[in-house]
């Protein structure tokens, strides 16, 4: 069977990737697509998989509607030129229109029910969407369920935290330090984008400074008080230094998913909760807040939870207990 997996975000490589070397192992060809983003790229190139085509991304006013356009239109290339027999994706939106132009099964997973626009236009044109359990929308006779996070495709048992990584940025095996992961300055939704959260940003670093180093890792520019904490690592180590983590704050639900299923304690401070934020919550592996003057609360509660690694450790071991492994969900629905 030939397989095209369309890549949009660096999370979607390590979601894929499993997958990909057991289907190459059962013998199917696969095809990558990926968008033309410097850490996706490297990713790949990590993991020793080569995308058949890269497709560039465009900014301005009007960039995701031409890369859209752009994007489909380089997929149908692809797919009639390699005869591919089943398309997949995570959220779908660069994919399922090539696929239900050239009238190939589209598998669509997702996790993200806030991602209201981008669910509105995909969902129809999809073969099958594929979420966990928890999701809150009913999808329909093409909606399948399955009791697991994204996150487990890639970091559930068989992922192993190599200690090595530490000594690649300076840091001591028994030492204490947090990650603050922040999106860029200049996103809508980053809790830094006022002066008046600046204030609150610097003050939740100073107390995490208290009890261990502050690690920030962006995903793009920060303000220039801020860069003295920054580091600039290699996109491959990142869930290796997170594993070892004392505690993480983050605005990004994914790495808060990632944090907790590693089983460091984290705080999310986004107003968006998709689907698997409660669940985490519920575990008792993650506080959120989504008001700023509610952060250095909730950081105090998060310092206290850390103090108690067993707790958190327990807590980790029975969300994985309740859920089932993402990998083979992945590799069983698209071939079927």
């Amino acid at each position: 069977m030939n397989i095209l997996v369309d890549i949009g975000h660096p999370g979607h490589v390590h979601f894929y990737k499993n997958a990909i070397r057991e289907w190459k192992d059962q013998g199917h060809s696969i095809f990558i697509t990926a968008r033309e983003i410097s850490v996706v790229l490297g990713l790949l190139r990590n993991e020793k998989l080569e995308p058949t085509k890269v497709i560039p991304t465009y900014g301005g006013k009007f960039g995701k509607h031409r890369e859209l356009i752009k994007h489909n239109h380089e997929l149908i290339k692809v797919i009639r030129d390699n005869n591919i027999d089943r398309c997949t994706s995570i959220g779908g939106t660069y994919m399922v229109f090539a696929a239900a132009i050239t009238k190939r099964p589209s598998i669509v997973f997702t996790d993200t029910d806030t991602a209201l626009s981008a669910n509105r236009i995909t969902f129809p044109f999809a073969t099958k969407i594929v979420t966990p359990k928890i999701f809150p929308i009913d999808l329909g006779k093409k909606h399948l369920r399955y009791s697991g996070l994204h996150e487990l495709a890639y970091l559930g048992d068989d992922f192993h935290p190599d200690p090595g990584v530490l000594s690649r940025y300076n840091l001591k095996n028994a030492e204490a330090f947090s990650i603050v992961r922040l999106s860029s300055w200049q996103a809508a939704h980053d809790v830094a984008i006022t002066p008046a959260s600046l204030n609150i940003v610097k003050e939740f670093i100073n107390m995490l400074g208290n009890h261990g180093r502050v690690i920030i890792i962006p995903e793009g520019p920060v303000h220039n008080s801020l860069t003295p904490y920054t580091m600039d690592i290699k996109p491959e180590d990142f869930h290796h230094l997170l594993a070892f983590a004392r505690m993480c704050v983050t605005e990004g639900a994914t790495t808060a998913s990632e944090a907790c299923v590693l089983g460091t304690p984290c705080l999310y401070t986004n107003p968006a909760k998709p689907c698997y934020i409660p669940l985490l919550e519920k575990h008792q592996l993650l506080l959120s807040s989504n008001r700023h003057e509610n952060i250095i609360t909730k950081t105090r509660e998060l310092m206290s939870i850390a103090d108690h690694p067993e707790n958190t450790a327990s807590n980790r071991r029975k969300l994985l207990d309740e859920l089932c492994e993402t990998h083979s969900t992945i590799v069983n629905t698209v071939l079927k």
